[in-house]
């Protein structure tokens, strides 16, 4: 972890003296029973999965200070952090409050909220809440909200967030949708919401159910291939008989049967023998949709990083 401070320090990411004292204290294998290495490296590490295929992770480092030092806190603050990070964010956070500041956790996985809980049984300023509609307060806070911290993507910030934000109060959250958001800083300055751009991110969603894989439809397929072809044909990477083959698949996928009832793994999906059969258009398709849109997330930790002078962080 000494070295892992040392690294990102060196390539521009802002470490407080007090994140780096309470980060040397936590322990991530504390937070996460298996995987840790990738932290080390500066990437993201899952703490728990669905049987469904859901996962949940904690950030990548970099991330967690950013999104520490973002926070602005100090002693004595009242933090809700809205989609827990494996408890780990949280026992950042209420040490770096102290004592007489409160943590509160709220999620809409009743397993996420009970795996937090167990890893954060032991401090007494931590607490997990069901939060079982995003949109709804919860519950009725006896206090003001210092800080906001929302760990997972989000259109837009709930109203009842925004009307129980202290005066001179922050919430940060990743404001967009599943493929482009914005890690977005907001300050009430005079009853309004002032908003400041941090840069581009990548944020799973909130609800681990949303990150479960689900069965997509033959017109859902063929959508999907209609939007992704048209910047291949705009910039020229497809010839005359790709497009053609793409195409004639895209007319058999609108001409198949759907039935969402339908899993991955069924024998008799109704477009298995279409994608077995077209095994070749999908292959070079691939290639070429990788080249275009794949993300390539920052790791300015990792001990294999170039180092710059400015911080490149948050760049897909």
């Amino acid at each position: 972890m000494v070295e892992l401070v040392a690294r990102l320090r060196s390539a521009g990411v802002e470490v407080t003296p007090e994140i780096e004292d309470v980060m040397l204290e936590t322990p991530i294998c504390e937070f996460v029973d298996k995987g840790i290495k990738a932290f080390y490296h500066d990437r993201p590490v899952v703490f728990l999965k669905t049987k469904e295929g859901g996962t949940k992770t904690i950030s990548a480092p970099h991330m967690i200070v950013t999104l520490l030092h973002q926070m602005e806190l100090t002693p004595r603050r009242n933090v809700v952090i809205i989609g827990a990070k494996g408890g780990y964010l949280a026992s950042l956070v209420s040490k770096l409050i102290g004592r007489e500041g409160q943590v509160l956790v709220f999620d809409p996985s009743e397993d996420v909220i009970d795996y937090v809980e167990k890893k954060t049984e032991e401090i007494t300023n931590i607490s997990c809440h069901l939060l079982k509609d995003f949109f709804r307060e919860p519950i009725s806070f006896g206090f003001p909200l210092h800080r906001v911290l929302i760990t997972g993507q989000i259109p837009f910030i709930p109203e009842w967030i925004q009307s129980k934000i202290e005066e001179g109060g922050f919430i940060t959250a990743p404001i967009g949708d599943e493929f482009e958001q914005n890690l977005t800083k907001f300050e009430k300055q005079s009853g309004e919401l002032l908003e400041t751009s941090l840069g581009p991110v990548m944020f799973g969603p909130v609800d681990i159910k949303d990150s479960e894989p689900e069965p997509i439809s033959a017109s859902e397929m063929a959508d999907v291939l209609n939007s992704l072809i048209s910047p291949l044909i705009e910039y020229e990477l497809l010839d005359k008989s790709q497009i053609e083959s793409i195409q004639r698949l895209v007319e058999d996928l609108m001409g198949t049967k759907d039935n969402m009832n339908y899993a991955y793994s069924d024998e008799d999906h109704p477009m298995r023998d279409l994608i077995q059969e077209n095994e070749e258009v999908f292959h070079e398709l691939w290639s070429k949709l990788e080249f275009v849109f794949e993300s390539h997330l920052s790791s300015p930790g990792a001990p294999d990083h170039v180092s710059y002078k400015q911080h490149e962080d948050f760049i897909p």
